[in-house]
Protein backbone atom coordinates (compact mmCIF):
# COMPACT_ATOMS: atom_id res chain seq x y z
CA UNK A 1 0.00 0.00 0.00
CA UNK A 2 2.99 2.53 0.81
CA UNK A 3 4.55 1.91 -2.58
CA UNK A 4 1.02 3.39 -4.01
CA UNK A 5 0.93 6.27 -2.05
CA UNK A 6 4.89 6.95 -2.85
CA UNK A 7 6.17 6.81 -6.09
CA UNK A 8 9.28 7.44 -7.72
CA UNK A 9 9.15 11.51 -7.87
CA UNK A 10 8.10 11.59 -4.48
CA UNK A 11 11.10 9.11 -3.35
CA UNK A 12 13.38 11.19 -5.11
CA UNK A 13 11.89 14.69 -3.71
CA UNK A 14 11.99 12.86 -0.17
CA UNK A 15 16.07 11.77 -1.09
CA UNK A 16 16.87 15.26 -1.92
CA UNK A 17 14.88 17.48 0.36
CA UNK A 18 16.71 15.49 3.25
CA UNK A 19 20.27 16.28 1.57
CA UNK A 20 19.30 20.01 1.16
CA UNK A 21 17.90 20.45 4.56
CA UNK A 22 20.95 18.23 6.10
CA UNK A 23 23.49 21.10 3.98
CA UNK A 24 21.40 24.29 5.19
CA UNK A 25 21.21 23.02 8.34
CA UNK A 26 25.00 22.18 8.63
CA UNK A 27 25.90 25.18 7.14
CA UNK A 28 23.77 27.20 9.51
CA UNK A 29 24.93 25.67 12.54
CA UNK A 30 28.81 26.11 11.57
CA UNK A 31 27.84 29.86 11.16
CA UNK A 32 26.48 30.08 14.39
CA UNK A 33 29.58 29.37 15.94
CA UNK A 34 31.52 32.37 13.63
CA UNK A 35 28.74 35.12 12.66
CA UNK A 36 25.81 36.53 14.33
CA UNK A 37 22.23 34.87 14.28
CA UNK A 38 20.48 36.89 11.93
CA UNK A 39 23.77 36.68 9.20
CA UNK A 40 23.66 33.01 9.36
CA UNK A 41 20.24 32.34 9.35
CA UNK A 42 19.82 34.49 6.28
CA UNK A 43 22.86 32.78 4.49
CA UNK A 44 21.36 29.24 5.51
CA UNK A 45 18.02 29.58 3.81
CA UNK A 46 19.53 31.41 1.03
CA UNK A 47 21.93 28.38 0.55
CA UNK A 48 18.29 26.16 1.15
CA UNK A 49 16.69 28.24 -1.92
CA UNK A 50 19.43 28.20 -4.40
CA UNK A 51 20.38 24.51 -3.91
CA UNK A 52 16.48 23.32 -3.37
CA UNK A 53 15.58 25.21 -7.02
CA UNK A 54 18.11 23.75 -8.58
CA UNK A 55 18.44 20.46 -6.75
CA UNK A 56 14.22 19.83 -6.94
CA UNK A 57 14.42 21.21 -10.59
CA UNK A 58 16.84 18.60 -12.00
CA UNK A 59 16.44 15.44 -9.80
CA UNK A 60 12.61 15.54 -8.95
CA UNK A 61 10.83 17.62 -11.90
CA UNK A 62 13.80 17.03 -14.70
CA UNK A 63 14.31 20.28 -15.79
CA UNK A 64 17.31 20.69 -18.27
CA UNK A 65 16.39 24.77 -18.37
CA UNK A 66 15.00 27.35 -16.09
CA UNK A 67 13.23 30.20 -16.23
CA UNK A 68 13.60 33.49 -13.74
CA UNK A 69 9.94 33.05 -13.54
CA UNK A 70 10.12 29.20 -12.06
CA UNK A 71 12.82 31.04 -9.58
CA UNK A 72 10.65 33.82 -8.11
CA UNK A 73 7.96 31.26 -7.86
CA UNK A 74 10.30 28.91 -5.90
CA UNK A 75 11.09 32.02 -3.77
CA UNK A 76 7.56 32.91 -3.22
CA UNK A 77 6.84 29.08 -2.03
CA UNK A 78 9.69 28.83 0.50
CA UNK A 79 8.71 32.51 1.60
CA UNK A 80 4.89 31.08 1.91
CA UNK A 81 5.73 28.00 3.66
CA UNK A 82 7.91 29.34 6.22
CA UNK A 83 5.59 31.65 7.07
CA UNK A 84 3.22 28.86 7.25
CA UNK A 85 5.45 26.65 9.65
CA UNK A 86 6.17 29.92 11.94
CA UNK A 87 2.22 30.07 11.91
CA UNK A 88 1.49 26.25 12.49
CA UNK A 89 3.96 25.80 15.19
CA UNK A 90 2.31 29.10 17.13
CA UNK A 91 -0.95 27.04 16.50
CA UNK A 92 0.63 23.54 17.95
CA UNK A 93 2.05 24.80 20.34
CA UNK A 94 -0.60 26.68 21.97
CA UNK A 95 -2.18 23.39 22.19
CA UNK A 96 0.67 21.01 23.26
CA UNK A 97 2.73 23.92 24.95
CA UNK A 98 6.12 22.53 23.38
CA UNK A 99 7.84 23.99 20.27
CA UNK A 100 9.64 21.05 19.20
CA UNK A 101 6.98 18.61 19.27
CA UNK A 102 5.06 21.73 16.80
CA UNK A 103 8.11 21.92 14.69
CA UNK A 104 7.94 17.96 13.89
CA UNK A 105 4.36 18.58 13.29
CA UNK A 106 4.47 20.86 10.76
CA UNK A 107 7.56 18.63 8.83
CA UNK A 108 5.49 16.40 6.65
CA UNK A 109 2.30 19.39 6.51
CA UNK A 110 5.25 21.22 4.69
CA UNK A 111 6.68 18.36 2.70
CA UNK A 112 3.48 17.75 1.04
CA UNK A 113 2.60 21.56 0.48
CA UNK A 114 6.14 21.86 -0.76
CA UNK A 115 5.87 18.96 -2.87
CA UNK A 116 2.45 19.79 -4.46
CA UNK A 117 3.16 23.30 -5.36
CA UNK A 118 6.70 22.67 -7.37
CA UNK A 119 4.86 20.22 -9.00
CA UNK A 120 2.31 21.88 -10.09
CA UNK A 121 2.84 25.59 -10.15
CA UNK A 122 6.78 26.35 -9.82
CA UNK A 123 8.18 23.63 -12.38
CA UNK A 124 4.59 22.90 -14.14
Amino acid sequence: MLKRLIGNQEKKFIINAIMIWGISQITLHLLLILINISIATLTSSLLYVFLGFKFYGKNVFNKKKYSNFSFIKFLVMTFILWIGNFYGINFFNSILNNKNISAIIMIPILAIISFTSQKYFVFK
